[in-house]
């Protein structure tokens, strides 16, 4: 050992996963997975409720560990969605409604009822 150097160095290992890739819904797309494109819907859905940010990275981080669990590294938006929609159903119901209104393209009134009243059973 070198008495002239006192520096010390450390290495950290980290697991490198093989890339997720998403099939958009409508198009049959194929796309690498974007945390960013998650989380930014997830923050639209909250904007102005009284949600910590540490929910919300929690939430993005669930919903990327299961979709990562998928053995053949594809996901369809569709199971993206229904896995937000599960957790925000949990987190906050206003956030849900919006995200859900978004997901299942509401036309009218009629479709925010229908759903409003299915919140109100739980």
């Amino acid at each position: 050992m070198n008495a002239s150097c006192l520096a010390r160095f450390t290495t950290f290992e980290t697991i490198e996963r093989a890339p997720l890739w998403v099939i958009k819904r409508r198009t049959g797309e194929r796309e690498r997975y974007d945390a960013n494109k998650l989380r930014s819907g997830v923050e639209k859905a909250l904007e102005k409720r009284a949600v910590p940010v540490e929910a919300i990275d929690r939430l993005v981080a669930e919903v990327e560990n299961e979709a990562l669990s998928n053995a053949d590294r594809e996901v369809s938006t569709e199971t993206l969605g229904i896995l937000v929609l599960r957790r925000l159903r949990a987190l906050d119901k206003v956030a849900y409604l919006r995200f859900l209104s978004v997901y299942k393209q509401f036309c009218d009134l009629q479709d925010f009822d229908t759903e409003i009243r299915e919140l109100m059973k739980d």
